[in-house]
């Protein structure tokens, strides 16, 4: 259970993680079967819901969007993706058990759009082998502590990135690494509001908790938009 910035309440279910049964392993092979291609659209492969928990190697290579949400599934590996689906563009994990993604992941695809959202990252993952492609991530909810120049700074093409919920103590200025970037969603995350933080007032689309000034203590409090980009340059960060 989630409290929104609303005051309402988001709940979310995650499925029984225990490994699959007989029954369950025939659904899925059942489910991996009736995926069609569809069109222009590509081929959808629907994996959701099925107590997974590894990446299946019986996936057509023609697929273009994957799906894996809710699952019990703990990690990405090369070897799972790499080379082996070249029009996949969109992959998605949410409400898993990811803890690691492997370096180099994705080698191969066209991938434009992935979200790991509800899981256990506590980094953000290398994504440079598809740095020409890759324009959405949305990782919100998982554990991660900080976001670095070495993290991010190959994905030029980056337009949107989700962080919100994580327990960030720093981010780098995306601004000035990301040329390309429109969205960045940091709600439920405080930050100190002061010079390393100005480049906030820069970003098109800007999701943040009304009041997120962690520091300095004149605005705790503050509305975020009643803070003006002056304000912030001429503010000392401190250890941030």
């Amino acid at each position: 259970v989630r409290m929104r910035n609303d005051g309402l309440i988001n709940t979310h279910r995650r499925c029984n993680c225990a490994r699959m049964t007989t029954g369950e392993v025939s659904a899925a092979g059942k489910r991996l079967k009736n995926n069609k291609h569809d069109g222009a659209k590509g081929q959808t492969v629907d994996l959701m819901n099925l107590n997974l928990t590894s990446v299946s190697s019986a996936i057509d290579s023609q697929v273009t969007k994957l799906m894996y949400d809710n699952n019990g599934i703990t990690e990405i590996r090369r070897a799972d993706f790499n080379d082996k689906y070249p029009y996949l563009a969109t992959a998605s994990f949410s409400f898993n058990e990811i803890s690691s993604v492997e370096e180099g992941c994705f080698k191969g695809t066209v991938l434009n759009f992935i979200n790991l959202r509800y899981n256990q990252l506590s980094y953000l993952p290398d994504f440079c082998s598809v740095k020409a492609t890759l324009a959405q991530i949305e990782i919100s909810y998982n554990q991660i502590t900080s976001v670095t120049e070495d993290d991010i700074g190959c994905l030029t093409v980056l337009t949107s990135l989700g962080l919100s919920g994580n327990p960030l103590l720093f981010l780098c200025n995306l601004r000035s690494l990301l040329p390309s970037l429109v969205s960045l969603s940091l709600s439920e995350v405080s930050f100190p509001c002061c010079a390393a933080t100005s480049w906030l007032k820069s970003i098109n689309v800007l999701m943040l908790d009304v009041a997120p000034c962690s520091w300095p203590p004149t605005l705790i409090g503050t509305k975020w938009t009643c803070i003006s980009t002056a304000e912030l340059k001429s503010t000392s960060c401190r250890e941030y």
